[in-house]
């Protein structure tokens, strides 16, 4: 987030047309408050009505709700990307959460059933489940 600040202050600075984005959907409201216009996140293909809902409390300046559903959203994508869970624990989250994930495709090999259940766990711990 420091470096997207940085960035942000140089583009300001030198009154250049451009727009940064997020590649992390555990930082999405912190780089939104530094002037970032978005992210290229994956957590919306799994939680997408939430992160819209994110960006929204944003626009409207409800920051404190926004910090609490962040936090929330940060849990999951923390979790997806320190386990390394990759394609394998997005499908299985999208299945968990009623939606299709399905198989994975070759090489990629299916989520085992103990990575399954601690994310399952994720889910429900913060409300997503």
């Amino acid at each position: 987030v420091s470096k997207i600040a940085e960035l942000m202050g140089e583009i300001q600075n030198k009154k250049l047309n451009f727009e940064v984005t997020q590649s992390s959907g555990s930082k999405l409201l912190q780089s939104l408050v530094v002037g970032a216009c978005g992210g290229m996140v994956s957590l919306p293909n799994i939680l997408g009505d939430e992160v819209c809902q994110l960006y929204k409390l944003y626009k409207e300046n409800k920051l404190e709700e926004a910090a609490k559903l962040q936090y929330r959203l940060a849990s999951v994508d923390t979790m997806l990307i320190l386990a390394n869970l990759g394609v394998p624990g997005m499908k299985a989250a999208l299945d968990l959460l009623g939606l299709y994930g399905g198989p994975c495709r070759l090489p990629l090999q299916p989520l085992p059933s103990l990575d399954i259940d601690k994310l399952k766990d994720r889910l429900v711990q913060n409300g997503f489940l």
